[in-house]
């Protein structure tokens, strides 16, 4: 995971563009929160952006963003995109997202 060293207020920013009616700020801000990667970034992408944002492409891009950052914590919520079926648009990006994390979470158990 990445530094917490991003002021709050960045991260804010980055929300209101995600939760924005720009399609286009929304993917690049879910890729700057990548790039931040600390807990409050997981957290919000898994539990706001994942779960609430209207918009199916930008719940599929928050998937693709938790199985980048890495952070296990996501794995719960990406199932739960599996079974959802109003959720079909994000379970290509779900499976993908579970697949990286359940490798990271196997290599951190035989290590």
């Amino acid at each position: 995971m990445g530094v917490s060293a991003y002021a709050p207020g960045a991260r804010a920013k980055l929300a209101t563009y995600i939760e924005g009616p720009d399609e286009y700020q929304g993917r690049d801000a879910i890729h700057a929160m990548v790039a931040i990667g600390d807990e409050y970034v997981v957290d919000y992408l898994r539990l706001v952006a994942l779960k609430k944002n209207p918009n199916q492409y930008l719940r599929s891009r928050s998937a693709y963003a938790l199985g980048q950052i890495g952070d296990v914590r996501a794995i719960p919520d990406l199932i739960e995109a599996l079974q959802d079926p109003s959720w079909s648009n994000v379970v290509p990006a779900a499976k993908w997202a579970l697949n990286k994390l359940y490798a990271k979470k196997d290599k951190l158990s035989q290590s």
